[in-house]
């Protein structure tokens, strides 16, 4: 974002809230701002995502190998979250769910162990 070009920047709303019944994370609020931005016609990008415990399945190599061995995940869904095939995102690392720590550094070591492996090959 260039913000010496954006208009009504008093608008921009980063915190956490509900919209539509639907529970959203930091940054959930910018929704009016940006679908303000589209009446105006400007175009804004839409990011694919796979939502936390609504997805599980992902292609073959480390990545699935963290998803699947994530103590976290209920039901045989991912507790993690994938943004456009290319961000994935560790939800939980401070821990603010209240997991027992063996739980959390399970999940953490196994992120680890994801990393080395993809910077490895």
């Amino acid at each position: 974002m260039d913000l010496d070009e954006i208009k009504e920047k008093e608008m921009m709303n980063w915190n956490d809230g509900v919209i539509r019944g639907i529970p959203l994370d930091t940054g959930g609020m910018m929704n009016y701002f940006l679908e303000k931005q589209k009446e105006k016609g400007l175009k804004i990008k839409t990011i694919d995502h796979f939502c936390s415990c609504q997805w599980n399945s992902y292609r073959t190599g480390p990545i699935l190998d963290f998803l699947t061995s994530d103590p976290r995940n209920p039901n045989g869904m991912f507790y993690s979250e994938l943004y456009d095939d290319k961000f994935l995102h560790f939800r939980g690392a401070m821990n603010w769910q209240g997991f027992p720590r063996t739980i959390k550094e399970t999940a953490r070591k196994n992120l680890e162990k994801m990393i080395k492996t993809i910077i490895k090959s």
